[in-house]
């Protein structure tokens, strides 16, 4: 854990105000940006973040509403059929065949040419706790917990994705009204102190 740094988001803070899309939709747009300013022109290794949800319907909901606001965002949950999960995760973790690939470039650069507000070099890939064990996401870097987890266990579980294998990552939880802060607490606490969470 202590290779992960964690942030909290209060959601129901100004410019929010209480609006968890429109919050999530920021912190991408905010940590593309700050990758354009730090890296320069994006390159082919785009930077990928994952966000976990609890519900697997909220998945569809959240990536269509990133895909709204001009981030390149897929869903994956367990309603999503094995042929598509698999090429929607080689698009993610960059393992996509020739093809596949030819077809990703035809279809951003129609979406850049309609004039849309665009964000590149960012791929997301909004998920349920399908994602959090047993999947290789090393290429990701940032996990944005757009709802808390129901136990401090799925927290450390999706948490875990990044921070592997050495590499240093990003956690952001986005927290509102209602939401259970004192998984947040405990977690925090835990990684603050090196304690094990159990």
């Amino acid at each position: 854990p202590r290779r992960v740094q964690l942030t909290v988001v209060d959601i129901d803070k100004i410019p929010y105000q209480g609006n968890r899309d429109l919050t999530c939709a920021q912190v991408i747009w905010d940590l593309g940006e700050e990758a354009d300013s730090s890296d320069g022109p994006s390159t082919a290794a785009d930077k990928r973040i994952l966000v976990f949800v609890n519900e697997r319907e909220k998945a569809d909901e959240v990536a269509a509403y990133l895909q709204g606001k001009g981030i390149d965002a897929t869903a994956l949950s367990r309603d999503t059929s094995d042929r598509n999960s698999d090429a929607t995760l080689a698009a993610f973790t960059g393992t996509s065949t020739s093809a596949q690939l030819a077809k990703q470039q035809k279809e951003d650069a129609k979406k850049a040419d309609s004039g849309e507000r665009r964000l590149r070099g960012v791929k997301v890939l909004v998920t349920t706790d399908i994602a959090s064990r047993g999947i290789d996401t090393t290429a990701a870097k940032t996990v944005i917990l757009y709802t808390v987890p129901h136990t401090s266990i799925d927290f450390i579980h999706r948490l875990g994705r990044v921070g592997r294998m050495g590499r240093r990552g990003r956690g952001i939880v986005l927290v509102g009204r209602g939401d259970r802060k004192d998984v947040v607490r405990e977690v925090r606490e835990g990684m603050f102190k090196g304690m094990a969470l159990i």
